[in-house]
């Protein structure tokens, strides 16, 4: 501030004489500013990086879609009872909906999903086994006001809520659930449910352990290379427990 009261002169003429910030401001413009080297091969990568192919489900999946409308109660806790099916295993979804404490909303979702299970093997020739619930989804219905009647002659307003569920039902992609599960432990899951699938195991499937087993819409990147490495070595591993099973009846 001492330098400004003597740098600043009292004629006229002061206004042709730049100010000290100003040039401060001009000199840390014109002079380079010096990166660490790290940052700047960061910053002015020559060389393109490689992306990864990215695992995603068959464009061929058959899926089927249900509806119901007009049902009353709200939307929001409509959508609040929809997440414990969401994603999941049908036959787990009817299993948690039947034990579920929703007492209002868990039937009527129950309904839809029993509804778009009729029109998977009416439309698509599919079974419940092989298919999980893709989408879940719940919109505002009608609505509508009334008088709500209080006590001394006054009134109040009554909301009236309806809502509509939507539910898309998916064949499962067994190589993209086994290719994206988080860790190991999941990986051997999602193969025990396959195998109880495809043997028609139907005590395995409702086991409580697979509520979590199929992926949601979005996981960790991985490749095709990672399920069929995956079906090989459960292969490997079954050849290998029948052969010790031969050998011990020998």
């Amino acid at each position: 501030s001492k330098m400004m009261r003597v740098l600043r002169p009292v004629s006229g003429s002061a206004r042709l004489l730049p100010n000290v910030r100003t040039m401060a401001v001009a000199l840390r413009k014109k002079s380079p500013t010096v990166l660490p080297q790290v940052l700047a091969n960061a910053m002015y990568r020559e060389e393109p990086q490689e992306k990864l192919p990215r695992l995603r489900r068959r464009a061929d999946l058959r899926s089927q879609w249900a509806h119901s409308r007009n049902l009353r109660g709200s939307p929001y806790k409509m959508n609040m009872a929809a997440f414990i099916i969401r994603g999941k295993h049908v036959p787990q979804a009817q299993l948690q909906l039947q034990f579920s404490n929703k007492q209002h909303y868990a039937p009527m979702i129950k309904r839809c999903l029993q509804k778009a299970i009729n029109l998977s093997e009416i439309h698509q020739d599919l079974l419940p086994e092989q298919l999980r619930v893709a989408e879940v989804v719940v919109n505002k219905g009608k609505y509508r006001k009334e008088i709500k009647y209080h006590a001394k002659g006054r009134f109040g307003i009554m909301h009236l809520k309806w809502h509509n569920i939507a539910i898309k039902l998916e064949e499962i992609d067994w190589d993209f659930e086994i290719a994206s599960a988080v860790d190991d432990a999941a990986r051997d899951q999602v193969l025990r449910l396959r195998r109880a699938v495809e043997e028609q195991d139907w005590h395995t499937i409702r086991q409580p352990e697979f509520r979590t087993t199929l992926a949601p819409k979005k996981r960790r990147k991985h490749l095709e290379a990672d399920a069929k490495a995956a079906v090989e070595a459960e292969n490997q591993r079954l050849r290998v427990a029948e052969g010790a099973e031969e050998t011990d009846e020998a």
